[in-house]
Formats: C-alpha cells, sequence, structure tokens
C-alpha cells in the first residue's frame, strides 16, 4: 500500500547541496515524487511504502550535508496519486522568504585537492566550489537561492559544467556559484604605485601568472590588496618586519594586534598552543581568526604582527586563492581588513583601487561582484576552571549561600576620599580602608587552557561575528510585531526580527565614520530586501546623541511606526537572556566603556535585575569625574585624573605618570584641576571601562590609545592571573532604581571605588610594576563584584547571573568571575554566538521591544 507525505523544512537548508541529497536519498530508497526550494526552505513530496518513508525520514536527518541546519520539520500526509520516479522540480516562491541563508564555506578537501591536480580541468582554480563549499551570503541578491538570484547570474556556464550542475549523481548537481577556467570569474592583478586611482587601472597579469607575480611581490616586501570571499585584506609576509611596520604605518594602525592567515592545520600548531576546541575553529567551514595562546615557533612572525600580546589571531586560508599563495617560501600572511583606519570594508574593484591608493602597492582582483561586505569572523576558547582559585572577600561561606563580608549602611560610611591616606614617598598607604578586611585566598595563579580534555565544559567567545557566521539565525520567542533594531554607536549590528526568528546583520564597524554610516543604512535595507521583513516597531539605544538611534527616530517618523528607546545596559542583558534562552528575570552584570543611563549620566559598571519587560538598577560602581568628557576615552590619563582627584578630595599625589605627561608630552595636567573643582566638562561614569583605563595609566601603562579599549587590553596582557591580594574597596547601601521591573528586594549597593584608587596609589608609590598591580586589579574585581552577586541573590533568591558587556571578553576578569560565582552557588551564563560587545547589542533592543509592544504598560522612559 502506498503512502505519499509531504515534509516541509526549514533552517540553513539552501545553497548547502540539500536538494541534491534529497534527490539521492530519495532513489536509494526507491520513492517517488519531487523536491524544491520555497520561500520558506525546502519542500518535499514522497510516494512509497510507509516503512521506506520512515527510514528515508530517518536518514534524511542523520546524513544530512555537513553545512545544513534542520530547524524544523513539518510533515503532513496526502493521497496517493501513483507517482513515478523523483525530481528536483523549480523553486516554489510562494509567500515572504523565512529560509536561513547560508553564510559563506570555506573551500572543502574535495574541491581543494581537484585544484592541485594537474589532471583536473579546474588546476589552479582559484574560483573552484560545489555544494559543500564556496561563496554564499556575499554574492546572493534575493532568496531563494538559485543561480539567477547571485551575482554569478553573469556567467554562463559552459557545457561541462552545466553537465555537472544537471547530473544527480555529481558533486556540483545544483551547485550556484559552479564554474572553471573557461566560463567563470578570473583574476587580474594591477598596479596602484602609490597613486590616487579613480578606477582599477589596466593589468599586469592575469589568471595563474596574475598570482605568480603577486607572490613575487609579496615576497619583495610589498602590500597587496587581494579580493577574496567577502572584501579586500591588505597582506603582506608575516615573517617580514619591515613590511608589516609599513603597513601599519600606511594604514594609520599603530598598536592594535594584526591577524596571520597560514595554509593549514600543522603550520598553525607551530605558531601558537591549540586544543580540540581551537582546532575544530581552525577547520570550520566558517574558519574565523581563532585568538590562541603564542607558543614557542617553528616559523619566523614578526615581532610588528602583535607587539606585547601573549595571544596571536590566526586563521586557515579558506578560499582557493589563499591556498594558491601559501606555500613553504611564504608559509604566513598578515590578512587585514582592506579599507583606510576605521572606514568600512572595501568590497569593489574601482573602490577598491580608489580607496587603497595610499596604502597598497598593488591588487589582487577579481570579476565575480560581491554583494555585501562580510569582515572575518574572530572568535577565542572562552574561560575554564581558574586553577587553585580560592574564596575571596566577597565568597558566599561554604554551602551556606549566605555573604561573608557584609555591606556597609549608608549612614556608617566614612568620606569617599583618601586624603588622609595620601601616600608618603616609597611607602604603602594602609589597607584596611573603613572596616577591617578579611584577608583573601584569590592568590593562586590564574591558568587558563588553551582546550583540552580537561576542561569539556570551555566553550567559545565571539569577538566579532562576521563571514561564516552571519546572517545566522537566532531564537526569538516573539510572533507579533516585526522588530527593527538599530544598534549602538561601535562594533554596530543591525537585527530584523519577525515571526519567531532574529536575523543579525554581520560586523558594520564603528557609525562615525560617514561611509560606514552610509553602509548601515545599506545593510538596513538589504537585510530588509532579503528577508522580506517590514518593520513595524522601531528599536534604538536611549543615548539621544547616537547616530543610528537619530537615524531610528527620523525613519519610524516618516514611516510612522512606534519607536522604542533601549537603555543600552537592559539590550545587553536581555541579548544574554535571549540567546540562552532563559526565562524569567536574572541577575546581570553589565560591564562595558559607555552606556546612556535612564538618568542622563554614562553608565558601565552595573548589576541590574530584571527580564527583557523591564530592569531595576540593583548595583553600580561609585562614579567618578572625567575631565575632558570624551577626550578622556582616547587619553586614559584623563580618567585616571579624575579617580585620583575624587578619591584624594583634590590632593593628587605625585605619581610618575604625572610627571612623565608633563616632561615627555607636555601635557599641563594641573590645567584641568579648576575645571575638576568646578565640574565643568567633566561628566561622572560608572564605567568599568574606565577604571580600567584609569588604573592601566596609574601604573605606567599607555597614557594615550590608537584603538578602542587599547589601554585596557594591555593591562589584561600584563596579568598571568589573581595573583596577590585584593585591594580594598566598599559595599554601600544604595537604592535600587526600577526601570519597569518591580520587586527587587531589600536596598541596592554602591561599589565604592575610592579606597582602590588609593591603594593603586600607594602601591605605585612603592614601586610595584604594572603586571603586581594587574594581578591584584583583576583579583579585586573578581572579589568585589561576586560579592556584590552573592548579596543580590541572597536579596533577592535569583540565582542566575548573565555576564555581558565588552569588559566581559577580558580572559582574565571573566575566568576568575566565572569560577568565584560558581564557587559561590551562582550560575553564570554568557553570549555564545554573539559578542558580548555592542555586536550583540541590536538583537538584546529587538527583544526588549518586541516585549514592551506586547505588554505596553512595562515601558518605561
Amino acid at each position: 500500500m502506498l503512502t505519499r507525505w509531504s515534509l516541509a523544512l526549514g533552517g540553513l537548508v539552501q545553497g548547502v547541496g540539500f536538494r541534491p541529497f534529497v534527490y539521492r536519498l530519495a532513489r536509494q530508497h526507491a520513492l517517488a515524487g519531487r523536491v524544491c526550494n520555497s520561500a520558506a526552505g525546502v519542500e518535499i513530496e514522497l510516494e512509497g511504502p510507509r516503512p521506506r518513508l520512515v527510514a528515508f525520514l530517518d536518514d534524511l536527518q542523520r546524513q544530512a550535508p555537513p553545512a545544513a541546519v534542520i530547524e524544523h520539520l513539518e510533515r503532513r500526509e496526502l493521497p496517493p496519486v501513483g507517482e513515478q520516479g523523483f525530481v528536483i522540480a523549480d523553486t516554489q516562491c510562494g509567500g515572504p522568504p523565512v529560509a536561513g541563508v547560508v553564510p559563506d564555506l570555506a573551500v572543502c578537501a574535495d574541491c581543494l585537492a581537484e585544484m592541485l591536480d594537474p589532471a583536473d580541468r579546474r588546476y589552479l582554480y582559484p574560483f573552484i566550489n560545489c555544494t559543500n563549499c564556496g561563496p554564499r551570503y556575499t554574492i546572493i541578491e534575493k532568496i531563494p537561492y538559485d543561480r539567477p538570484h547571485t551575482t554569478m547570474r553573469v556567467f554562463t556556464m559552459c557545457r561541462r559544467c552545466q553537465a555537472e550542475y544537471d547530473d544527480p549523481a555529481s558533486r556540483r548537481f545544483h551547485a550556484q556559484p559552479n564554474a572553471c577556467p573557461d566560463c567563470g570569474p578570473a583574476l587580474a592583478l594591477v598596479s596602484l604605485n602609490q597613486q590616487r586611482q579613480d578606477k582599477a587601472p589596466p593589468p599586469l597579469a592575469a589568471g595563474p601568472s596574475a598570482v605568480a607575480e603577486t607572490r613575487r611581490r609579496l615576497l619583495a616586501g610589498e602590500i597587496v590588496a587581494i579580493k577574496g570571499i567577502g572584501g579586500f585584506h591588505l597582506a603582506v609576509n608575516g615573517a617580514d618586519q619591515a613590511a608589516v611596520k609599513r603597513l601599519r604605518r600606511r594604514k594609520g594602525r599603530p598598536d592594535k594586534p594584526l591577524a596571520l592567515m597560514v595554509r593549514d592545520l600543522a603550520t598553525a600548531r607551530g605558531l601558537v598552543q591549540l586544543g580540540p576546541m581551537e582546532e575544530n575553529l581552525l577547520v570550520s567551514p566558517a574558519r574565523p581568526i581563532v585568538l590562541a595562546l603564542r607558543q614557542a615557533a617553528a616559523l619566523p612572525v614578526a615581532a610588528a604582527v602583535a607587539p606585547g600580546n601573549r595571544r596571536l589571531g590566526l586563521m586557515l586560508a579558506y578560499a582557493p586563492l589563499h591556498h594558491l599563495l601559501l606555500d613553504s617560501e611564504l608559509p604566513l600572511l598578515v590578512m587585514t581588513s582592506a579599507n583606510p583606519s576605521s572606514e568600512p570594508l572595501c568590497i569593489d574593484n574601482d573602490e577598491a583601487c580608489r580607496r587603497l591608493s595610499s596604502i597598497a602597492d598593488a591588487v589582487l582582483l577579481h570579476d565575480r561582484a560581491i554583494v555585501r561586505g562580510n569582515d572575518d569572523s574572530v572568535i577565542m576558547q572562552g574561560p575554564v576552571k581558574v586553577i587553585g582559585c580560592g574564596t575571596g572577600v566577597g565568597a558566599a561561606n561554604p554551602g551556606s549561600g549566605s555573604f561573608s563580608a557584609g555591606i556597609l549602611p549608608a549612614s556608617e560610611v566614612p568620606a569617599a576620599s583618601c586624603a588622609s591616606m595620601r601616600p608618603a614617598a616609597g611607602k604603602p598607604a594602609a589597607t584596611g580602608i573603613g572596616a577591617p578586611r578579611p584577608s583573601s585566598t584569590l592568590t593562586l595563579p590564574w591558568v587558563i587552557m588553551a582546550g583540552n580534555d580537561r576542561h569539556p565544559g570551555a566553550a567559545p567567545l565571539v569577538i566579532r561575528r562576521g563571514r561564516g557566521y552571519a546572517p545566522g539565525l537566532l531564537p526569538f520567542s516573539h510572533r507579533g510585531a516585526a522588530v527593527l533594531a538599530v544598534g549602538g554607536e561601535l562594533k554596530n549590528t543591525v537585527c530584523l526580527a519577525a515571526d519567531g526568528r532574529a536575523v543579525i546583520s554581520q560586523h558594520l564597524g564603528d557609525l562615525q565614520n560617514l561611509e560606514s554610516y552610509r553602509v548601515f543604512g545599506q545593510t538596513i535595507a538589504d537585510l530588509s530586501q532579503l528577508f522580506a521583513i517590514q518593520p513595524q516597531v522601531v528599536a534604538y539605544d536611549l543615548h539621544p546623541d547616537y547616530l543610528a538611534s537619530r537615524w531610528a527616530r527620523q525613519w519610524a517618523a516618516e514611516q510612522g511606526l512606534p519607536a522604542v528607546a533601549v537603555q543600552h545596559h537592559h539590550a545587553h542583558l536581555a541579548a544574554c537572556l535571549a540567546e540562552n534562552e532563559h526565562q524569567g528575570p536574572a541577575l546581570g552584570l553589565i560591564l562595558d566603556g559607555t552606556g546612556y543611563g535612564p538618568d542622563g549620566s554614562i553608565w558601565g559598571g552595573e548589576i541590574l535585575l530584571g527580564d527583557a519587560g523591564g530592569f531595576s538598577r540593583w548595583g553600580h560602581l561609585e562614579t567618578m569625574p572625567l575631565p575632558g568628557g570624551d577626550l578622556a576615552v582616547r587619553q586614559p590619563w584623563r580618567a585616571a585624573l579624575g579617580f585620583l582627584y575624587q578619591a584624594f578630595a583634590g590632593d593628587i599625589p605625585p605619581l610618575p605618570f604625572l610627571a612623565e605627561l608633563q616632561a615627555a608630552d607636555k601635557v599641563d595636567w594641573q590645567a584641568l584641576l579648576p575645571p575638576l573643582r568646578q565640574n565643568i566638562n567633566c561628566p561622572r561614569t560608572s564605567s568599568c571601562g574606565r577604571l580600567f583605563d584609569a588604573v592601566a595609566a596609574m601604573a605606567g601603562g599607555c597614557q594615550k590609545i590608537s584603538y578602542e579599549a587599547q589601554a585596557a587590553v594591555e593591562l589584561m596582557q600584563a596579568a598571568d592571573g589573581l595573583q596577590g591580594p585584593p585591594f580594598a574597596y566598599r559595599l554601600i547601601e544604595n537604592k535600587v532604581t526600577e526601570y519597569g521591573f518591580h520587586g527587587a528586594g531589600g536596598p541596592g549597593v554602591l561599589m565604592q571605588l575610592s579606597p582602590l584608587v588609593c591603594e593603586v596609589a600607594a602601591a605605585v608609590s612603592a614601586g610595584a610594576g604594572l603586571t603586581e598591580i594587574s594581578r591584584r586589579f583583576h583579583a579585586t574585581l573578581v572579589d568585589m563584584f561576586t560579592a556584590a552577586l552573592v548579596t543580590a541573590a541572597t536579596a533577592t533568591g535569583i540565582k542566575t547571573v548573565a555576564l555581558a558587556g565588552g569588559v566581559m571578553q577580558n580572559e582574565v576578569l571573566l575566568a576568575g568571575l566565572k569560577d568565584s560565582l560558581a564557587q559561590a552557588g551562582l550560575a553564570a551564563m554568557l553570549p555564545r554566538r554573539l559578542p558580548s560587545n555592542d555586536g550583540g547589542l541590536a538583537y538584546g533592543q529587538a527583544v526588549v521591544a518586541a516585549t514592551v509592544s506586547e505588554q505596553p504598560h512595562r515601558i518605561f522612559g
């Protein structure tokens, strides 16, 4: 007896060889019917004996192509029609497209073997691909994923390629980017000679000779812009110190670490320590940049690649062209985004020749158009258990769940100043401000293992989400009004969410750059069209001056749509909870550089209690003045001066960094004392990022930065563990402020930093170096935040803590926190598929906007 089924599959099922796989599987089980792409994914109709249908369905889910993700499957019974044979039918386009768009995939082993086989017709062809690999997201113009809907439509397949495309037994059966040297894209190398170009000049070389000439130029120390899958890279020989320094000078990137590309895993193992997780990431189809701990290198790496950094950013070759460039003579390349500093990635040939003419000596380009730029993703292994880390001041009593240090009532707190402790030259200040502090046992070395079977719980942390991952769908529990969320000012991404799915754009960069702002607007239009989502609600950051927020308010007004302002740190909390599919309220430790608070001040060191519908500000860092406002972000010495001014009640101690500023940089820091006294252009902040800047500057770290969070990164790099006693701090009773979330319970807490600043100053005066200060400072933060969170958990009964914000990418702090919170009986959760920095902000905004749209009584502000 015959049975007929209709199967509707959603998820990442287009562009991964799914229809050919279904075709072969149906033939294998001797079933009749058809398979086709649809706006929702893939539709299958099958007819045959029921046992064969059941076996087919089992194999469908167990043997799906490697890059496929079946997110849902619906089955319906249909009346049999006596159909014979199985076919791949034309795409069905009814309804809005909801199928996931597949990210770009690294070249597979089969294609690589063919490309290196002299007998193969695609020998040395840099655009080889099949259904298992190649460009996807960066060439798709609209869904469904068929060749006429991609930039490959301009290349008509030759007879042999068409035969492969039509052959169900071929690996290129319905491979949309299928091509060969006779009919597909081609390479060309052009010379720029440091002269402005309005369009690409005539080529110096083409085809295989372009690859050979590019290699020659790289070995000679030249900078070559190379067009890849999602945009251009600027490449230099990674072993050539002079070439790397020249690249830094021309690009205007003096200090920020550069990424390296190597050909294979064996080469990578000779440069960095790799555990199973890192190796799996490196060889995955996404091929992200993986930040891994250095080891004694078997290959010479130019010192200018990542000066002073314990880690190297490393990726394996992912495009066929990369494999043609790398070999034993040229084993590693610096590959950094091809753009002048702070501008978006170049994707167009003429644009690259125009914008890169002052940086690159030559450009290796091709004629396969890129629809949208997509920067390399950056990932590192998340924290593992901190070896030997005991309970500190802020830990719960073992097994009791109670806080052991206590909070001072506001009425019993001494003046928030350390003026009486002003350190004498060469003598440390006394510890124990206020009540005596219990001693800490958080003094043993911090050890992070680079992902091995001793630490199976370690998980990756996304630093930047782009090629290989974007624009994958994330969970979204709301099915009401479609939401557009525009993200923040820095590390911008945008999010479109509707019908239980959220689409997050690739990393777009910093919107303060005009070109980045233009790409931001293009991306919103692009994703709206690509996924056929028409926003009905617009979400934006509460900061009134963010460019994205201004755009959102204006666009919403023009479209007549409601607009929801979402507080920055609430969005971080909501993103972490939604990604982890956590229902109900949670505590959130949200640490970053800047976020506009509902009270009009700058937040950044927050303990929140809440959910997507609202939050209470349960605790925060002591607010400190920032002389010069935004200038303090780029000049950490200003943060240090403001923190010292408050801690010492205006009587600034003569620390070495102040004398060096005056002598070396001719900075008259004393000119800022009157504005501090009069509170002129000295906004107050609870920012944890600025706390890092202040401590770094006080301890002799960098006083001016050339990239975001440089001072904090260098301070982290100086620490090799949580060694030494924590500095002093106070926890003080403080009022809980509610923003749409009620029932926080008990008084909140102010984490007073003045004692910490005083002890750091005393230690520096006594001759402590950057490493000692950094170790003790990180131990202090772990201690203090754990103490505050344990208190919050005791008061509220909530023991789940979301850790989010850009500071949570500090591996030393995060590892210590996770271990300390676990010892205290609290469960910590982290973002996993999105960055904890502002790259995940848009997702959180969308979740909040959807929630408050369904529960308008909870909207605040």
